[in-house]
């Protein structure tokens, strides 16, 4: 088949190149469902203890080149849109489950540092249904996932977007489950010999936005960040 015709298969099918399909055709999307972890592990587990060093030299190469991947794949106005939203929603919630509860919690963190309002879906354990309905129009829901996806994530990202509420998902390719409900959509490649989902790509762009959006708020974020440092010093809460 002509090159020029599978691209422009993959840009129909919703994909940015040939790459980014054929990425999907070779990942596990096809591996009987339930068995991701079992499947996925197997290159650790079937590793010669005497070869950890270049194993874990393999493992650190992967996500160096995820990280490239994700650089060049960069889709700067979706980007800057993404950061315009965090900078001004009215309050921003945060939800992923399993390895994503801490990526979600390391992205609340980190906005939270810069300015108000920023938290967890469910802060208190009350329950996402509680944490939605405390959302308006003017706010932002991140939600987080990739493959396989998590069911409860992808139905909350699907009842805020009924509800009219903004929708950032931060997940892995445009045919996602979570693409569909979202209004922005941020994707990171994480294809690596770990033993899970890989999150090193995910933390790297979370570290991204909350870098910008600090560029973004100028001096409310310098505001936060100087009182934030006044109560740290008052409470001697550092070495």
């Amino acid at each position: 088949m002509n090159p020029s015709t599978v691209s422009r298969l993959a840009r129909a099918l919703g994909y940015r190149s040939f790459g980014e399909l054929q990425n999907v055709l070779l990942s596990e999307s096809f591996v009987p469902a339930g068995s991701f972890y079992t499947q996925h592990a197997q290159a650790a587990l079937s590793a010669d203890v005497s070869e950890l060093s270049q194993q874990t030299t393999r493992l650190c190469r992967e996500q160096q080149a995820n990280i490239e991947r994700m650089i060049e794949s960069f889709d700067q106005p979706v980007f800057e849109a993404a950061v315009s939203r965090l900078a001004t929603a009215g309050r921003i919630r945060v939800h992923g489950a399993r390895q994503f509860y801490a990526f979600s919690g390391f992205l609340a963190y980190g906005l939270g540092m810069l300015r108000a309002d920023v938290s967890l879906l469910e802060p208190s354990l009350q329950g996402v249904a509680e944490g939605l309905a405390s959302m308006e129009k003017d706010d932002l829901l991140i939600v987080a996932s990739c493959e396989p996806y998590t069911k409860s994530v992808v139905r909350v990202a699907q009842a805020a977007h009924e509800a009219g509420i903004n929708v950032l998902a931060v997940t892995d390719r445009p045919s996602s489950p979570l693409v569909a409900s979202s209004s922005l959509a941020l994707f990171v490649p994480h294809e690596t010999c770990f033993i899970s989902n890989s999150m090193v790509g995910f933390f790297s762009l979370a570290e991204c936005l909350i870098n910008s959006c600090a560029s973004q708020l100028g001096d409310l974020a310098h505001q936060a960040l100087q009182q934030r440092d006044a109560f740290i010093r008052a409470l001697k809460i550092e070495l």
